[in-house]
């Protein structure tokens, strides 16, 4: 997250704690968590005009949240959900492929916030 706003206007703040449980994940779910974050992020990046970002992540044993929220533009979410943004689209098929939830909330003027959240078996 920090080398993709490094060297630009937008501040990235991370709340990640030290020590993440020890909890396996398989390479596809790892990837597809990737993916939706990478993508979060990049469209933040591209479209948002924000002033800074917070990815957070909060993990247990069992459980896994990710919460990523700008400050930028927002957008019209209502527009989004009748899948005129294909990424956003891909980001929803990624977090159901590996059993979580994504939601987004946004609006004109009022940021942007991804929120994925995902159980895992122990």
């Amino acid at each position: 997250a920090g080398e993709i706003f490094e060297g630009g206007p937008t501040r990235c703040r991370l709340d990640v704690p030290d020590e993440l449980p020890a909890q396996p994940l398989p390479p596809d779910v790892r990837h597809n968590i990737f993916l939706i974050v990478k993508e979060t992020l990049t469209n933040i990046l591209k479209h948002a005009s924000a002033t800074e970002v917070l990815l957070q992540i909060k993990a247990a044993p069992h459980t896994l949240e990710i919460v990523i929220a700008d400050d930028g533009k927002g957008f019209d979410a209502s527009a989004a959900a009748t899948g005129q943004r294909n990424g956003l689209g891909n980001m929803q098929r990624r977090a159901e492929a590996v059993g979580g939830k994504l939601t987004l909330t946004s609006s004109p003027g009022q940021g942007t916030r991804v929120e994925f959240s995902a159980g895992f078996p122990g």
